[in-house]
């Protein structure tokens, strides 16, 4: 099996400062190119993360109070350290349309938007000198003019600090030595930063991605089971039905000529006027004389009329069964079949001798012994229930 094309999507990362900004990718940047064995999204998926420096400002209202307002969110190069901010318009302008086509299938959009190499921008991780609740709502109101809500989560003070203000004074008070420690165990600092902004994109984004992905392949397969489903009991119906009818459907078989029954429930098949015509002139597969012809043929073949109580008859080939007893009585093979006699008879709906008994013609007119008075409507049941013995032959 081809091994998946991977996958990727644009997650941003969101500081107020440029400095910071770029220190915390230099630490983020190899985490996401080492090998993360046990983590699915990192052997589907791929992130390119987006360095972002949000700028704030301020002017005071007649009353004196200040205003603070978002000035720009820019993008500084993938490393973060580029000078000059640029637009994020472009980026947006890059994320993958809905499709357009109401009447496509939902489960076909599905599929289409997980086959789709580029996944969009999936959210924003957000510290570095941004915590204020305000600041926050800013930047979401700012992206939803770009394109619908945009998920933002923002780096946490780790006990004992209240907020994340005291925690970054405390680390700049560090010594070169305890801020190496801190960023070894990634605690405090940008080391910190980095592991939030990682696990941000891989834990929460991705993986929420991959679960309702797999959530909808389980859902398309079961809705595919219960179709299957649907249709083998539809198609169950069907054959019931069509086999109902069939043996609830008067015969008219004249009793002038013979007929042939089951040979264990005695129920009566088909009469003579059902019978193939078995000419090896027409049927011919090796050269016999009609005396061996007539005493080498071990089965009955019927024309395709000749079995309505045979039921679905859908597939190439399949078996015969007695309407009441079930008994298998012959096979059927649309392709055709060889008679014992050599003959080869196209389509073949066959029927061997050892599985009927013959009724042979009574012909008694008034005061006869005839099983049933000539041209009577008879079912196979009604003939199964005479109670005259048939001759077998």
């Amino acid at each position: 099996m081809a091994e998946q094309e991977k996958r990727t999507c644009r997650v941003m990362v969101i500081g107020s400062s440029k400095p910071r900004l770029a220190k915390v990718m230099s630490l983020l940047l190899p985490l996401e190119q080492e090998p993360q064995q046990h983590e699915e999204s990192s052997s589907s998926i791929s992130v390119e993360y987006l360095p972002c420096v949000a700028a704030f400002d301020s002017y005071e209202d007649e009353h004196g109070k200040p205003i603070r307002y978002l000035t720009s969110v820019n993008y500084h190069g993938s490393d973060g350290a580029d000078k000059v901010g640029s637009s994020l318009a472009p980026f947006f302008d890059q994320e993958p349309a809905a499709p357009e086509n109401d009447n496509i299938d939902e489960t076909k959009k599905k599929k289409s938007t997980r086959q789709s190499s580029y996944l969009g921008i999936l959210g924003a991780a957000v510290g570095m000198g941004i915590e204020d609740s305000d600041d926050i709502d800013k930047l979401q109101t700012f992206f939803q003019t770009l394109r619908s809500r945009l998920p933002l989560k923002v780096v946490q003070p780790s006990p004992p600090f209240p907020s994340m203000k005291e925690e970054t004074a405390a680390f700049r008070a560090l010594s070169p030595e305890e801020k190496e420690e801190m960023a070894l165990q990634q605690t405090m600092g940008p080391a910190k930063m980095a592991k939030f902004a990682y696990k941000y994109a891989h834990n929460d984004l991705i993986q929420a991605i991959l679960d309702q992905e797999r959530d909808e392949r389980e859902q398309e397969l079961k809705q595919e089971r219960q179709r299957q489903e649907e249709e083998l009991r539809r198609e169950e119906e069907t054959r019931q039905q069509l086999l109902q009818a069939a043996q609830q459907a008067p015969i008219i078989m004249d009793e002038t000529k013979p007929r042939f029954a089951c040979r264990v429930c005695r129920t009566v098949l088909f009469a003579q006027a059902d019978l193939e015509t078995h000419d090896p002139a027409k049927h011919k597969f090796r050269q016999y004389t009609k005396k061996q012809q007539a005493s080498s043929c071990q089965s009955y073949f019927l024309t395709d009329g000749g079995c309505p109580w045979a039921g679905d008859m859908a597939d190439v080939e399949g078996r015969l069964h007695c309407p009441k007893c079930q008994t298998k009585v012959g096979t059927w093979h649309w392709a055709g079949a060889q008679c014992s006699c050599g003959t080869w008879v196209s389509p073949a709906i066959q029927v061997p001798k050892s599985k009927v008994d013959t009724l042979n013609p009574l012909l008694g007119g008034e005061g006869g012994n005839s099983m049933f008075p000539p041209g009577t409507v008879i079912s196979p049941f009604i003939a199964a229930a005479a109670t005259v013995p048939p001759t077998t032959t």
